[in-house]
Formats: C-alpha cells, sequence, structure tokens
C-alpha cells in the first residue's frame, strides 16, 4: 500500500472510540497564485497537458509560477482557526513547514514547525506535543526545484484529535460479500489501486459481517447502498476487530469522493499495536450527493455520466497479512442545506483549480458549435489532443457544480465563460437589474450596473 513505516501513525486503542475531523482547507497559494493540488486529494493532480503534477512541478503549466524564486511558498489556509493536533503528509518533498513567513520568502519571523523529509516512505506523519492553533500554514521547498532532491509534495491533511469521544449509538453497515463498484467507481479503482482489487457491498443485515482478507499490498474496498440526495456526508464510523497480530500494523481508512471519484475526500493512517475491537470516526469535510434527477433550467453542456450513484465508497488497507473480522460501518448523515456549506466549497476549490489548469492554453476555443465535449479531442492531434482530454475535468467539474447548486451565480459565470463559442448563454446573463438610486441621474445608474457587470467577475 505504499507506505510501510507506522511511525507517526495515530495510534488505536482497544475499546476505545476515537474522533479524527480532517480540517477543510479554505484556499492555497504559492506565493499569491491559486495552486489547489498539494491539498486536492489526490497524488496525481495534472498540468494542461494531462500529464501528473504536483507541487513544485513545473507549475506555469498549472496556472502560476514566479520565476524569481521558482515558485517557492506554499501557503494553506484552513477554513477555522481551532488548529490541528497532527499531519499527514504524502509524497516526496524534501523541506520544511513553517507558521508567520512572507509569501515569497520565509522571512525573519517565522517558525519552523517541522522538517520534512518524506522520500524515504513516500509519507511522513506528525502528532504535535500540543494543538497548533493556526490558520495558516506555510512550507517551503529546499534544493533545486523539479529534482528528485527536493520531491514532490503530493497531499497534505491537517487532523483534529479527540482520543476519548462518545461511540455514537445508531445503525450500521455491515460486510455482506464480492460486489461490483458502479461504472466511474470501478474505473477509478483500477487507475488508482489495481483493477483486481477487492471490492464488498455493504448493507444491513443480520448475519455476521464477512472477514476482509488484508494482505499488505492493496486496499478493499467498501461500497454503500444509495444514499437519500437531501442528505449529506457528515462522518463515517468504522468498528471492527483485529484477532491475530504479528507486531505493530499499520491500518488505512479512507473515504472517497461522492463526487468526482478521481479525489479522496479523507485518509487517515492508524497504528494497531495488539489485538481487539476498534473504533473511530473521520469527521471528513461535509459532502453532498449527486442526484440522478437533473434541475429544471439548467443547460447540460457536458452529456452524462457526471458523477457515480449516490453511494459511498470507503478504502481500507494494511501494511501487513491482516485479518479484519466483525467490521462495521456507521454512515453520519445530515440535511443537505448544512452539508452545502463545506461540500460544496471543495466543489469550487477542485473546479478553480481544474479551470485554472485550463484557463493558460484555453483549449474550448477550438470547440465547434453544439459539438460532443466527449468527442471533440479525438479530431485534434499533439498538444492540442492533450490540452482537450486534460480538459475534460474542467468541463465535468463546471457542469456538476452548475447541476449541484443551481442558484450559484459563480457557477453559472464559470458554466457560460468556458462555453461562450459552443453553447449561447442565458438571457439571465445579460439581465441587468436597475435600482433606483434617490437623487442620481440614470445615465449614471446605468454606467455603474454596466460597469459592474462587466467588472466583477468570479473570485
Amino acid at each position: 500500500m505504499g507506505a510501510s513505516t507506522t511511525k507517526g501513525a495515530i495510534r488505536l486503542h482497544s475499546d476505545q472510540h476515537i474522533l479524527v475531523k480532517k480540517v477543510p482547507v479554505q484556499d492555497s497559494r504559492v506565493g499569491r497564485g491559486f495552486q489547489f493540488a498539494p491539498v486536492d486529494g489526490r497524488p496525481d493532480s495534472g498540468d494542461y497537458y494531462n500529464r501528473a503534477a504536483e507541487y513544485p512541478y513545473e507549475i506555469s503549466l498549472t496556472a502560476v509560477h514566479y520565476d524569481s524564486n521558482q515558485s517557492n511558498g506554499l501557503h494553506v489556509f484552513l477554513a477555522d482557526d481551532k488548529g490541528f493536533d497532527a499531519v499527514q503528509l504524502r509524497g516526496t518533498y524534501l523541506g520544511a513547514m513553517y507558521c508567520d513567513t512572507e509569501d515569497f520568502d520565509i522571512g525573519d519571523h517565522a517558525k519552523k514547525l517541522l522538517d520534512l523529509v518524506l522520500a524515504k516512505h513516500h509519507v511522513q506523519r506528525h502528532i504535535f506535543s500540543e494543538r497548533q492553533r493556526l490558520q495558516r500554514v506555510d512550507f517551503f521547498y529546499k534544493g533545486k526545484r523539479g529534482t528528485p532532491e527536493t520531491g514532490y509534495l503530493f497531499d497534505a491533511s491537517f487532523l483534529r484529535i479527540d482520543p476519548n469521544s462518545p461511540l455514537p449509538d445508531a445503525e450500521y453497515y455491515q460486510v455482506t460479500g464480492p460486489t461490483k463498484a458502479p461504472d466511474m467507481i470501478a474505473k477509478d479503482i483500477a487507475r488508482r489501486f489495481k483493477p483486481d482489487s477487492a471490492v464488498h457491498a455493504l448493507a444491513m443485515s443480520d448475519r455476521p459481517s464477512r472477514p476482509l482478507e488484508l494482505e499488505g499490498t492493496d486496499f478493499h474496498h467498501l461500497i454503500t447502498p444509495e444514499q437519500p440526495t437531501d442528505q449529506g456526508l457528515h462522518a463515517v464510523t468504522f468498528r471492527f476487530t483485529v484477532s491475530k497480530l504479528h507486531g505493530p500494523a499499520l491500518v488505512t481508512l479512507r473515504v472517497q469522493d461522492p463526487v468526482d471519484t478521481e479525489h479522496e475526500v479523507m485518509g487517515v493512517d492508524f497504528v494497531v499495536r495488539k489485538p481487539g475491537d476498534y473504533a473511530v470516526t473521520l469527521d471528513v469535510p461535509d459532502q453532498v450527493f449527486f442526484s440522478k434527477t437533473m434541475p429544471a433550467g439548467v443547460p447540460i453542456a457536458y452529456k452524462p455520466p457526471l458523477a457515480p450513484p449516490p453511494v459511498v465508497w470507503l478504502s481500507i488497507g494494511v501494511n501487513k497479512t491482516t485479518t479484519i473480522e466483525n467490521t462495521k460501518i456507521t454512515l453520519h448523515l445530515v440535511d443537505r442545506d448544512v452539508a452545502k456549506v463545506e461540500g460544496m466549497h471543495w466543489r469550487y476549490l477542485i473546479m478553480k483549480y481544474r479551470f485554472s489548469i485550463s484557463s493558460e492554453p484555453r483549449p474550448w476555443r477550438s470547440l465547434r458549435k453544439d459539438e460532443d465535449i466527449r468527442e471533440w479531442p479525438k479530431r485534434l492531434k499533439g498538444k492540442q489532443q492533450r490540452q482537450a482530454e486534460s480538459a475534460q475535468g474542467t468541463f465535468r467539474a463546471i457542469q456538476v457544480n452548475r447541476l449541484l447548486d443551481p442558484e450559484n451565480d459563480i457557477f453559472r459565470q464559470y458554466h457560460e465563460w468556458i462555453h461562450q463559442t459552443h453553447m449561447a448563454p442565458s438571457e439571465e446573463a445579460w439581465r441587468l437589474v436597475i435600482p433606483k438610486v434617490e437623487g442620481a441621474p440614470e445615465w449614471a445608474i446605468l454606467l455603474r450596473e454596466g460597469y459592474r457587470a462587466l467588472h466583477e467577475l468570479p473570485a
């Protein structure tokens, strides 16, 4: 499963429930330019030629680059100021994590939080002795960008840990046997893991949960039944038994993105040191489900399928042969409007990043009116074809967000901008609401509102 070391993993204790919350990311910048790849939940973020590209890759090909300092200085802004207890980092990165740096230099007032040397195990985990009450965390690499010595930062997670959280008493799913994953999920299991990875169905059952025979070379995947789309995912509780153990074992639990299965919403490494019953809840950044029912009045430019059915895809891995028994999975759902606060910001960041990658070459300019976007790359060649293939994710992310939140004006603007030569914009895009302003002449009001309509673009 990649990492073999248990160093820094969160320890699970038998008969104790632990709650781990992933602190949502509000923004991520290199210098002052938007760069979401290091916190987007995937180790193979791409450039506009459809190649894997992680920070500090040739990020001029991912929309932002500062030649003066070779884009050194990644700044991650968290969604709240309650802090974090642990970090989990994936990649091959060599550098350090700080707080209180400047945008382009470490500066004189920075405080080093952690030296980062990820290359040996492709992961580094650290539990701090006290909570780091920070809302901005800074990364600076060592060496020369783009060299094996400097490496790359694939993904960073900031975790809050409650080791004595009450175990929620709720209904649970059990492992009932092998199943076939929905097509979009099956495609990403094959791409991100292995084509022959074990996939199990979860269901509410009176029979004991089927054991998971994990060999330490791959993940097993669990698929729930379809969930109500008027609710969203808030957290997942895993309960399981380890009966036999020969030395400490690494247990990795992951919650995959229910809408864009190229991404992982949350993944945490734990260490189990002896046999016993274990319980852990992963409090994910809230997620919304994609409904099969399309909202009325929203133009569909990028044709379905756009997302998998509204199921939850979970992954479990270990670093040595281990049998996990009595698996019980509880989904904690919340009202959709509650889930949209964090869930749609996550969707927005993914959309914005994909758009920022494509915005340099702007391959959509070669789209013909009403052309099938999925077929479009086939008539192109060379660089143009690769750019059009890379842009597929951009088109899908924008279309998905337009359908998930039809009233969001930023999503509408993205949708109409990228399709400006491909399809006619809605009448609403050109309709100005002219307010009445006491004492102001009509021409001045029209001039002001016209300027606002042209000037106020999506952030």
